[in-house]
């Protein structure tokens, strides 16, 4: 069992050895590695920040963007409602001008339909007078042709 506590005790003496060789070494390795670690974080925190700051410069970018799209739709809705109104408009002329001139065409052919049957109520009015003045000549040369012939035999009788 000496053995063993002899063991345990080199065992002991050993790690002291060590401790005391290795304690400085180690501490410094260690305390530099937590200053990386603690520069490392602030750089990292100082990114974030300044990321958290681009993405709220980015959040007012895109409000305006926003805005600034709605309001170029508003105005082409404007425009293309007022462009659409000139264009009715401008149809409703057009269709006004075509009717009046649809209207007048209209009143041309009217005219030169109404003059066309007077000429034709003329026409056929003077073919009309021209037959009852034919038969009433006709009449007449009869009336004359009796008379006549009544006055032959008259004579005749005489």
């Amino acid at each position: 069992m000496v053995a063993f506590i002899f063991k345990v005790i080199n065992f002991i003496l050993f790690i002291l050895v060590l401790y005391k060789l290795l304690k400085r070494p180690i501490l410094k390795f260690l305390e530099k590695e937590k200053e990386i670690i603690l520069k490392k974080k602030e750089e990292l925190e100082l990114e974030k920040s300044r990321l958290e700051e681009a993405i709220k410069k980015l959040d007012i970018k895109i409000a305006n963007a926003e805005k600034e799209a709605e309001l170029i739709i508003k105005l082409a809705e404007q425009k293309a409602k007022k462009k659409r109104e000139e264009i009715l408009k401008e149809a409703k002329k057009i269709i006004e001008q075509y009717k009046d001139s649809v209207e007048k065409k209209i009143e041309e052919e009217i005219y030169t339909l109404k003059f066309q049957l007077k000429k034709l109520a003329i026409n056929e009015a003077i073919r009309e007078a021209e037959k009852i003045l034919k038969n009433k000549l006709t009449q007449r040369e009869d009336e004359e042709f009796i008379k006549e012939s009544l006055r032959r035999l008259q004579v005749g009788r005489k």
